[in-house]
Parts: structure tokens; C-alpha cells; sequence
């Protein structure tokens, strides 16, 4: 949730015509909700539900790249640690 409240403070203010989409989704970020975002914005939880839907949308958009946040809202360094261990232990294999 704070990812996208920062990224609605900085999408404040006016925007050329060329970039008008900007403004659009910085009134949408204001109503996400946690299972909006946990849906169909990010993946995130459980190892095995990440691999799920890491396969979900690998096989719906065939990508072939996947970008990975992991220190999200100032977690504590210890979290943001156990969270890319996690990931390259249990979810990296398992995409292979």
C-alpha cells in the first residue's frame, strides 16, 4: 500500500495532454484496496502462491522477464533479507 501511495504523491499536479494517463491513475491509486492489489497488481505471500502466480501470468501474457521489489514500505532490513532468500530458494527453482 505505500508503493502506491507514494506514487499518487508524486503524480500530483498538472499534466500535458500527452500525459494525461498519469493523472487518471493517480485518482484510481486512492481506492485501491489490499485485495485489489494483492489480485491483480503484485504477487506476493506464501512461496507457493507467488510460484502460482508467477505461472498464472507467465502463461497469460508470456513474459519472460519479471521485475522484483522486495524492501516494500521500510520493512526492516531482516524482512527485506528473508524475503529474497525465500524467493531465490523456493520460488526461483520452481520457475526454472
Amino acid at each position: 500500500m505505500y508503493y502506491y501511495h507514494v506514487l499518487g504523491q508524486l503524480l500530483a499536479g498538472q499534466f500535458p495532454q500527452s500525459y494525461q494517463r498519469y493523472g487518471e491513475s493517480r485518482s484510481r491509486l486512492g481506492t485501491l484496496r489490499y485485495d485489489d492489489i494483492r489480485g491483480e497488481r503484485a504477487i506476493f505471500g506464501e512461496p507457493s502462491h507467488c510460484i502460482e502466480r508467477i505461472h498464472q501470468i507467465r502463461e497469460a501474457l508470456d513474459i519472460q522477464q519479471l521485475m522484483g521489489w522486495m524492501n516494500i514500505g521500510g520493512m526492516p532490513h531482516d524482512k527485506v533479507l528473508r524475503s529474497m532468500r525465500l524467493f531465490a530458494e523456493r520460488v526461483l527453482p520452481a520457475l526454472s
